[in-house]
């Protein structure tokens, strides 16, 4: 039912497994849990994706890769200040264009 739904859609969050999290929120759209909390289900989702992206990023050291990942982990608030740090002084090095520092500097600081 939706406590287990509900439940899942914590579970998966916090193991920060996306595939889990991609088929509890599926499970919970199903048995109709609020929209909140899919909607958090959702962003945590995206969150877990980018800090994935911006580890792969970082470690490839492709200026392209990297600018994108920084973008996307700016846009959705990563919670890795660590990882996001790394990836700026990568991205400083490679001299990326300063809004791409500036966005994802600015997210640091959040």
């Amino acid at each position: 039912g939706r406590l287990s739904a509900k439940a899942e859609l914590d579970s998966a969050a916090k193991r920060r497994d996306d595939v889990a999290l991609k088929v509890a929120i599926t499970l919970a759209e199903e048995v109709g849990v609020s929209g909140a909390a899919i909607e958090a289900a959702r962003q945590s989702l995206r969150r877990i994706v980018a800090e994935r992206e911006l580890d792969a990023a970082t470690a490839s050291g492709d200026e392209e890769f990297l600018q994108k990942a920084l973008m996307q982990a700016a846009e959705v608030g990563i919670d890795d200040v660590i990882m996001l740090d790394l990836a700026l002084d990568i991205a400083r090095t490679k001299g990326l264009a300063s809004s791409v520092l500036y966005l994802a500097e600015a997210a640091l600081e959040r």
